[in-house]
């Protein structure tokens, strides 16, 4: 009888031992798709209804968008980091203006200093 009670407290505690360490891995899995998951156009950001009033609304969606992209690339998926940075660029940073109101900022007037 001892044994046997010895061998199901061993079993419980293998199985809560297991339980955790599954929800631990879990959990990172969870993060990383989190970090991986972005929205490839901006047409689509705006549909979803996130917000989109200002020039800072552009800058941070692009920022999350490029995070995403360095956790792809992080994961190893160079494709996928490739892709996610031609949307960056060809689904925010020209469609939205951004990159017009950054040249026209950097260039400062000066007609040879930027390409608009």
């Amino acid at each position: 009888m001892k044994r046997k009670t010895i061998f199901l407290r061993n079993l419980l505690l293998a199985v809560t031992v297991l339980t955790f360490l599954m929800g631990v891995q879990m959990s990172s899995y969870v993060a990383a798709a989190e970090a991986t998951s972005y929205i490839p156009t901006w047409k689509e950001y705006t549909e979803s209804g996130q917000p989109s009033a200002t020039w800072n609304d552009v800058a941070n969606a692009m920022d999350a968008l490029l995070d995403a992209g360095k956790a792809i690339y992080a994961s190893g998926d160079a494709d996928g980091a490739r892709k996610n940075v031609n949307d960056a660029y060809y689904g925010y940073y020209e469609t939205t203006g951004f990159e017009r109101q950054t040249m026209g900022f950097i260039g400062g007037g000066q007609p040879d200093g930027a390409a608009v």
